[in-house]
């Protein structure tokens, strides 16, 4: 498999999806929240999508204008503030001054007494809160190696995706499909992620029928991921769909909840290119840029290693 490439902002030098620097200038390079584009690290908007930036003051990375947290290291934002600008105060008449100009001045020309204008209330203005449906294919997670080699536990992860998903509206709903098997410690992963707020998912839970009966035992997860989806688009009903995973068994269903208007985001890892090349496809079609038809959802790609910021100190 070809190895998927971008350009540098700074000097339009090709480089790799994920790299944090350029190898050509130098330029520290981090990617656009919304659309992924790269762009410089002190870049105050994406010049892709257009979306309005700001950096996390304790480990830099790239968020959008209004974050409350970071979604990477969990530090809580406080609003920008602007602060105008002070004009230069003009010198103020002595009191003959005045008196002498007020006499000169026609009676229909003698200023007012300020009167306060009347105040009108000032409504709030209208929270759009979405509901948001967090689904997590755990097994993917443990197979990007920087992961699995990292030392990181279940309970951090969780907190890392809980935070995406808090980023984006209310979350409704969090599932995890973990595989007992495939998992070096399933009653550990469970526990932590239970303690986080997930519903724990596997292969064998509830009414297996959906399952194709040709569904390789590599698959069934994505499946039963797809199952619970599809229940929860019933129950919890969310707005957004988040899908961690980037596995192409999920491809014709995103299109199906897209088709009925669902907002789905795919965060999967770059690094490990675990990100089936369907969803580019998709990308095209319904993406940010894209020209919709009426009353579509949208869909967008986040890369699971931004989240987890490649270049940790730790």
């Amino acid at each position: 498999m070809s190895a998927i490439t971008l350009v540098c902002p700074q000097c339009q030098a090709p480089m790799r999806v994920g790299a944090r620097f350029c190898r050509s200038c130098g330029t520290h390079i981090q990617l656009c929240p919304e659309c992924q584009h790269p762009m410089r690290a002190d870049a105050k908007f994406c010049r892709s999508c257009g979306l309005k930036l700001r950096a996390c003051p304790h480990c830099q990375q790239l968020l959008r204008k209004n974050a409350q947290f970071c979604t990477t290291c969990g530090t809580v934002l406080t609003p920008e503030v602007h602060v105008p600008a002070i004009a230069t105060p003009l010198p103020i008449a002595s009191h003959e001054e005045q008196k002498q100009t007020a006499q000169k001045m026609p009676q229909s020309q003698q200023p007012q007494l300020w009167q306060p204008a009347e105040l009108t209330p000032v409504k709030p203005a209208a929270t759009r809160t979405r509901r948001v449906g967090l689904f997590v294919d755990y097994e993917n997670i443990c197979l990007i190696p920087w992961i699995r080699f990292s030392g990181m536990s279940a309970h951090q992860i969780g907190e890392v995706l809980n935070n995406y998903a808090e980023d984006q509206g209310q979350v409704v709903v969090r599932c995890a499909c973990v595989h007992p098997a495939k998992v070096p410690d399933y009653r550990a992963i469970k526990a932590d992620l239970l303690q986080l707020g997930y519903s724990i998912k596997k292969p064998g839970d509830g009414d297996t029928r959906e399952l194709k009966k040709d569904t390789s035992q590599k698959n069934q997860s994505d499946h039963v991921l797809i199952r619970q989806m599809n229940v929860e688009s019933r129950t919890s009903h969310p707005d957004i769909f988040l899908i961690v995973s980037g596995d192409g068994d999920y491809y014709e269903h995103i299109e199906d909840l897209i088709e009925q208007g669902y907002a789905v985001r795919m965060c999967a890892s770059f690094s490990a290119m675990h990100l089936s090349n369907h969803y580019r496809r998709l990308t095209q079609k319904y993406g940010p840029d894209a020209k919709r038809e009426e009353g579509k959802g949208t869909f967008a790609i986040d890369n699971l290693d931004t989240l987890f910021q490649l270049n940790r100190s730790s």
